[in-house]
C-alpha cells in the first residue's frame, strides 16, 4: 500500500514538474498574449470617454406637516420622465444620463438623484434640470398655498378696517345720538310737561277758580238779589191787596143811590179782577223765588263744588300724574337708556369688537407665520452637488488586472491545448511508423 502511494506522489510530482516546465517553454508566447491583452486594455482605456458621476439631494416641499406630494409618486414620475428605467440607450449615443432617482432609506421626505455624463459640468446640468421640475412641477400648488394665505389676511385686514372705520363709527355714532338727540328729545318732553302742561293746568285751575267759579257766585248773587227784588214785589202786591181790600169796603157802604150802586158794582168787579191778578202775580213770584231757591241756586253751588271738587281735583290729579308717572318715566327711560343701551353699545364697542378685532389679528399672525418658509417651502436641493473628480468609467486599475489575468489564462489555456494536440498528433505519427 505504501508502495502504490509512493508511485502516485511520483508521478503526481512528475505532472506538476511537466506542468511548470511546459509553461517555461512557452514562457515567451504567454507573456506576449498578456502583454497583447494589456495593450488591448489600455488602448480602450484611452479611446473610452470618461464617465463622471454627480449626485444630489432634494427635500420635499411641505406645507405644515403635510408634503406637498407623496415621495412614491415623485419618484416615479421622475423616473418615467427623465427615462431613468430606459434600457434602450445606445451606448455612441451616451452623453448624460440619470443613472438613479430614489427614496432615501433614513428620511423619506429626501430624493436622491445621480446622474452621469461624459463630464461634471453636463452631469450638475442634468441635476439643475431634475431639481428644477421637481420645483416647477409643484409650484402651482405653493402658488395656490401663498395666494390662499394671501387672500385670507386681506380680507381678515379689510375686516378690522371695516370694524375700525364702519362698526366703531357706527356705534360711536348711535351713542352720541343717543346722549344728544333721545336724551334732548326727552329732556323736550320733561320741560314741555313742567313748564307747559303744567302750567296750563295750573292756569285752567285758576281760570276755574277766577271766571267759572266766580261767574257762578256772581250768578247765585244776581238770583238772590232777584229773591229779595221779587219779595219786594210780593209785598207790593200784598199792599194792592189791602189797597183793594179797603176800596172794596167803602165801595160797599155806599150803596143808597142805585146808579151808585151799579158803578160800585163795576168798581168791585175791576179791583176783584185786580185783586185776582195780584193773587196771581204773589203766586208766581212766589213759585218763581221757590224755583230760584230750591232749583237754580242748588244747581248753581252744585256746579260750583263740581268745579271745585271734580274739575280742579281733576286737573290736580292730571298734574300729579305729570309729576309722578310721566316724568319718571321720561327720567327712567333716560336713565335706561344710559344704563343699558349705551352700556350694551360700549360693550359691544370695547368688548365685542376689541375681541373680534384681537381674534383677526391673531389669525393674521397665524397666517402670516405661515407664509414663513418654516412653515412652507417649495422643494430644495440640500447640500451641494456630490461631484466625484475621478470617472467612475472606466475603470483603469480593474480593467488592466481583468486583462492581466485573462491574458494569462487564456494564454496558459492556448499552450495547454497546443501541446495536447502536438502530443496527440506525435503518437498518430507513431502508430502510423509501427
Amino acid at each position: 500500500m505504501n508502495n502504490v502511494d509512493n508511485k502516485i506522489h511520483y508521478e503526481d510530482e512528475i505532472d506538476l514538474r511537466e506542468l511548470f516546465n511546459t509553461i517555461y517553454q512557452y514562457k515567451r508566447f504567454i507573456l506576449i498574449f498578456t502583454s497583447f491583452c494589456i495593450f488591448m486594455s489600455l488602448i480602450y482605456i484611452y479611446i473610452s470617454n470618461p464617465i463622471y458621476k454627480v449626485k444630489s439631494y432634494v427635500q420635499i416641499g411641505y406645507i405644515g406637516s403635510k408634503l406637498i406630494v407623496e415621495p412614491e409618486v415623485l419618484e416615479k414620475e421622475l423616473r418615467i420622465i427623465f427615462n431613468v428605467d430606459d434600457k434602450n440607450l445606445k451606448k455612441n449615443e451616451f452623453k448624460t444620463k440619470v443613472n438613479n432617482i430614489s427614496i432615501t432609506k433614513n428620511a423619506s421626505n429626501f430624493i436622491e438623484i445621480s446622474t452621469t455624463s461624459i463630464n461634471n459640468d453636463k452631469a450638475i446640468k442634468k441635476q439643475k434640470e431634475i431639481i428644477n421640475y421637481i420645483k416647477e412641477s409643484r409650484y402651482i400648488v405653493i402658488n395656490n398655498y401663498e395666494r390662499n394665505i394671501l387672500e385670507s389676511i386681506s380680507k381678515r385686514e379689510k375686516e378690522i378696517k371695516l370694524v375700525n372705520n364702519i362698526e366703531i363709527p357706527k356705534i360711536n355714532r348711535e351713542i352720541l345720538k343717543i346722549k344728544t338727540q333721545f336724551f334732548l328729545d326727552i329732556d323736550n318732553e320733561i320741560n314741555i310737561l313742567k313748564n307747559i302742561k303744567i302750567k296750563n293746568l295750573f292756569r285752567k285751575i285758576k281760570l276755574i277758580k277766577q271766571q267759572d267759579v266766580k261767574l257762578i257766585e256772581q250768578k247765585i248773587k244776581f238770583y238772590l238779589n232777584k229773591i229779595d227784588t221779587l219779595k219786594e214785589k210780593i209785598k207790593f202786591y200784598k199792599l194792592k191787596l189791602k189797597e183793594y181790600a179797603k176800596e172794596i169796603s167803602n165801595i160797599n157802604k155806599e150803596n143808597s143811590d142805585n146808579t151808585i150802586i151799579m158803578i160800585s158794582s163795576i168798581q168791585m168787579l175791576n179791583y176783584q179782577n185786580l185783586i185776582l191778578n195780584a193773587q196771581n202775580n204773589i203766586q208766581n213770584l212766589l213759585l218763581e223765588i221757590n224755583n230760584i231757591e230750591t232749583q237754580t241756586i242748588p244747581n248753581l253751588k252744585i256746579k260750583k263744588s263740581k268745579l271745585l271738587d271734580v274739575s280742579i281735583q281733576d286737573l290736580n290729579k292730571q298734574i300729579d300724574h305729570i309729576k309722578k308717572i310721566e316724568i319718571p318715566k321720561l327720567l327712567r327711560k333716560k336713565e335706561n337708556l344710559l344704563k343699558d343701551r349705551i352700556k350694551d353699545l360700549e360693550n359691544e364697542r370695547d368688548i365685542t369688537l376689541a375681541e373680534r378685532k384681537l381674534n383677526l389679528k391673531n389669525e393674521i399672525k397665524d397666517l402670516k407665520y405661515k407664509l414663513n418658509s418654516a412653515y412652507f417651502q417649495n422643494s430644495k436641493k440640500v447640500g451641494e452637488f456630490i461631484i466625484s473628480n475621478k470617472p467612475i468609467k472606466p475603470k483603469k486599475n480593474l480593467i488592466l488586472i481583468i486583462s492581466f489575468i485573462t491574458g494569462l489564462i487564456i494564454s496558459i489555456f492556448s499552450v495547454f491545448i497546443y501541446r495536447f494536440f502536438k502530443q496527440i498528433n506525435i503518437i498518430n505519427l507513431k502508430k502510423n511508423n509501427i
